[in-house]
């Protein structure tokens, strides 16, 4: 059976950056359950969109999925597909995650825990080591299980 996932599972993470909305948000599965690779978290949430964009529930639809912005001003181009607002392309094997406090080379906004996170973190090592993807033993959970198979 697979966990209920709460809001205080999920470390809520964003980028002040005026220019351009980013957030990331690591979920930290009860149990203390691990995907193996970014490569299998990316099948799981290829699968997970799929799923999204199939429901008719319109609060699911209208959260995740939004119309491009449009590319000319042509009357005859007909209206684009709503897109899902989670890249996929950071799901892959060659593509780096990035952990609390990061910022990308050459760019001053730092990734941080977001103002409404209800994750539990206590301090700064906390929130950062909450963040990583792939199972390191910081917080001592023997419980720990890989999602890999």
């Amino acid at each position: 059976e697979v966990p209920l996932v709460r809001e205080e599972h999920v470390l809520a993470l964003e980028s002040p950056y005026v220019h351009k909305f980013s957030a990331h948000y690591v979920v930290r599965l009860p149990g203390g359950h691990w995907f193996a690779s970014t490569g299998h978290l990316g099948r799981f949430v290829h699968h997970l969109i799929a799923h999204m964009a199939r429901s008719a529930d319109p609060e699911v639809l209208g959260a995740f999925f939004v119309q491009p912005a449009a590319r000319g001003q042509a009357a005859d181009v007909p209206p684009q597909e709503p897109v899902c607002i989670i890249d996929q392309a950071v799901y892959t094997r060659n593509r780096m995650m990035r952990c609390c406090y990061s910022s990308k080379m050459e760019k001053g906004s730092v990734l941080a825990p977001s103002p409404r996170c209800q994750y539990p973190y206590y301090d700064a090592r906390h929130a950062f080591f909450a963040s990583l993807i792939c199972n390191f033993d910081y917080f001592g959970d023997e419980s720990a299980g890989d999602l890999g198979e």
